[in-house]
């Protein structure tokens, strides 16, 4: 009998982790818990529903999954992969006490000063009275951030000017701000603004040992060429031609090590992909903005369209503490990713409006969908990103060209994308501009 697979989550990256699951000659079935509509257009994969951790794990275990992969951190937060260890399971994800890593920014800033990881200053308070008061007189560019929220659509924003100069309301930004003001009063940091380069730096661990991801450049704000507010990802591409093997050694050495070895020392086990928010500032050095404790989204539709691996493989390896020297081989070329929102997302996305995927997928590209109902191939839209293109080729060019065909594609009057995914990569002998940081 072949592998069976349990995948906690309902977004892009759960779906791009269930498909390449899909392709593994070992893989007799994939269980989505939670899942989306989109996912069921691939040949092994079924859906299953679960409120409770307990049940979820006791079907993991009536089923004979052999391993879980938990996807987004609100479960992970919640204690699941806990649950799962106490069900003896194997199981690919923080536990409760490392998903708050991400869970909370206040407590990951903290590691990462206990630990001497470059981060950009900080300052936390305790009341929204505070936080305006501070807000009327701080050095601008500043960035607030939301300690609990764990999507980054809203959790994070720029603001680039006071609230009492006369331009401010031009400032998308204060429009998220407003919202976290209201809703996050105990929650909230204001954080010192780099200027740089940013990059996703994925890691997949086994609790000893631990193998990099692609580094992906990843799209944060909302509108072309990095304008606007932030939100939750709108594409990619990888590999990064800037990103030098001097900078990643750079990255390994002042980040993700001293981050690992903080880890042991504290006793937080993780079995997982573990993402790094890194900014490369003008003088070269790396800058950690902020954890992930899974692969990001739309960072992992990138990556595994390039990864020349079997992935049930490597995460069982990962998931039974067996990723000792291992390597990953990943395709020659570019992946580049490009997501499709609900018009007014990330704000006022629009819920329930219909689009279509096509029936057939040409070669070397591929749709994921994100959170949407439906059914076949017709699907409507949530209060979030509805679907991600991704492409492959050997040349980045082509690579593009066959990403926005691909775009092109999606039948909606409502969904909207960025057009310069990718756009640095024709920039002949230039590197890519200098952009403010989310």
């Amino acid at each position: 009998m072949g592998k069976r697979f349990l995948i906690i989550g309902n977004e892009g990256r759960e779906h791009a982790t269930a498909w390449k699951l899909g392709q593994s000659s070992e893989v007799e079935h994939v269980f989505v818990a939670y899942g989306n509509a989109a996912m069921l257009r691939e040949p092994k994969v079924s859906r299953v529903d679960y409120d409770d951790y307990d049940e979820l794990a006791r079907f993991a275990r009536q089923h004979k999954i052999d391993c879980t992969i938990v996807g987004g951190t609100r479960v992970c937060m919640k204690g699941i992969v806990d649950v799962f260890q106490k069900h003896g399971l194997v199981v690919l994800g923080p536990t409760q006490a490392s998903a708050e890593l991400e869970g909370s920014k206040r407590y990951s800033k903290l590691f990462m000063e206990r630990h001497g990881i470059p981060t950009p200053a900080q300052r936390t308070f305790e009341s929204i009275a505070e936080a305006k008061a501070h807000l009327s007189r701080c050095e601008y560019p500043v960035v607030l951030k939301s300690d609990a929220r764990t999507s980054s659509d809203v959790s994070a924003v720029v603001l680039n000017l006071p609230l009492t100069h006369p331009y401010s309301s031009a400032d998308k930004g204060w429009a998220c701000a407003a919202k976290m003001l209201q809703e996050d009063a105990d929650n909230l940091l204001l954080e010192q603004c780099l200027v740089g380069r940013e990059i996703s730096y994925t890691i997949l661990m086994d609790g000893a040992d631990w193998v990099s991801m692609c580094p992906v450049r990843d799209y944060k704000r909302v509108e072309d060429y990095d304008q606007g507010i932030n939100t939750s990802g709108l594409g990619g591409y990888s590999p990064v031609p800037w990103f030098t093997p001097d900078l990643e050694h750079k990255v390994v050495e002042r980040i993700v090590l001293p981050t690992l070895r903080g880890m042991r020392e504290e006793n937080l086990q993780y079995r997982g992909f573990l993402y790094f928010g890194v900014l490369i500032d003008a003088a070269g050095d790396p800058w950690l903005l902020e954890y992930n404790t899974r692969i990001g989204d739309p960072e992992a539709q990138t990556t595994i369209m390039l990864l020349d691996e079997d992935l049930a493989d490597v995460a069982l390896r990962a998931a039974t503490g067996q990723l000792g020297g291992a390597s990953l081989r990943w395709r020659p070329g570019c992946a580049m990713t490009a997501t499709l929102a609900p018009q007014g997302y990330p704000m006022t996305a629009k819920t329930g409006a219909p689009f279509a995927l096509p029936a057939d997928e040409p070669d070397d590209v591929k749709y994921f969908g994100g959170l949407v109902v439906g059914d076949g191939d017709r699907y409507l839209t949530r209060d979030e990103r509805a679907v991600t293109a991704t492409a492959y080729a050997e040349d980045a060019s082509i690579c593009r060209q066959r990403l926005y065909e691909a775009v092109e594609q999606v039948e909606s009057d409502v969904l909207f994308w960025r057009t310069d995914i990718g756009a640095e990569l024709e920039i002949v002998a230039e590197e890519p501009a200098v952009v403010n940081r989310r």
